[in-house]
């Protein structure tokens, strides 16, 4: 009888331990939900950040633009401020061919919004050399 008594008391443990290990389980499973939950809304979170990083990205580039043009204002324009406007001529030749690049004539740049690009290109290479030297 002692045999049975083991027996019935190892099978109580076990179930004991069985019951432990669930309970353990299901408090990991919860955790588990909790950080997938977490990084969901930090994934959300850094998306919106990046967003935000490129719009003021974007807004200082613009002041830096404006500034370096009222810095620049009543000084002729450079020698490398000339090639990238020649570089840039040839670019738009190159895109404005009949035979290259475009599918149709109804894709074409308005002049003032190319002048307006070519002076931002310009101003903004311009303030990139003067960042380098």
């Amino acid at each position: 009888m002692v045999g049975f008594k083991e027996l019935l008391r190892r099978l109580k443990v076990q179930d004991q331990m069985t019951k432990q290990h669930q309970t353990r389980l299901d408090i990991i499973s919860e955790d588990i939900s909790e950080l997938q939950k977490n990084q969901t809304t930090t994934m959300a979170k850094i998306a919106q950040y990046k967003r935000k990083l490129m719009a003021l990205s974007h807004r200082t580039l613009q002041v830096l633009i404006k500034q370096e043009i009222q810095r620049k204002s009543g000084y002729a324009i450079q020698a490398d401020e000339e090639q990238l406007r020649v570089q840039l001529d040839i670019i738009q030749c190159e895109l404005n061919a009949p035979t290259q690049f475009r599918v149709s004539k109804r894709y074409y740049i308005d002049s003032d919004l190319l002048r307006e690009i070519k002076q931002v290109c310009i101003t903004w290479l311009t303030a990139e050399l003067l960042f380098v030297s």
